[in-house]
């Protein structure tokens, strides 16, 4: 563990909450302090609660036997998860954009949705 993350640690131990507290009490920058929060809460060392930022972990838990963070669990098996499957590059996929009670798509896919509606209706499905 770094020497910085070791001072963050020791601040949140001493009652330092807040990043203003913590930079102040090791004498680092806020943004040096945001990583190093940001370090150690990935590593399940430290967490952000309503009062502020406390110990949630103590050094031991860094070794390899221990726990990923559930942040990093999930990230890392979202990674190894297949992408879905593509539609073949020909295949006439609409590409569609809903904005609250708006809906934007291409002209050509506007049209082709009318299209398949009124044929729809035609053949008596639907309203």
């Amino acid at each position: 563990m770094s020497t910085r993350s070791e001072a963050v640690l020791s601040a949140l131990a001493d009652g330092a909450t807040t990043r203003a507290e913590i930079a102040e009490a090791t004498g680092l920058e806020l943004q040096a302090v945001s990583q190093e929060l940001s370090i150690l809460r990935g590593k399940g060392l430290a967490n952000r609660t309503p009062e502020g930022w406390v110990v949630t972990g103590t050094a031991d838990a860094t070794d390899a036997t221990a726990e990923p963070a559930p942040q990093k669990a999930r990230r890392r098996k979202a990674r190894k998860a297949k992408p879905a499957a593509q539609p073949a590059r020909g295949a006439a996929t609409p590409q569609v954009a809903v904005f609250g009670e708006f809906v934007v798509m291409r002209r050509a896919d506007a049209e082709r949705l009318l299209e398949l509606h009124q044929a729809l209706q035609r053949a008596g499905y639907g309203g």
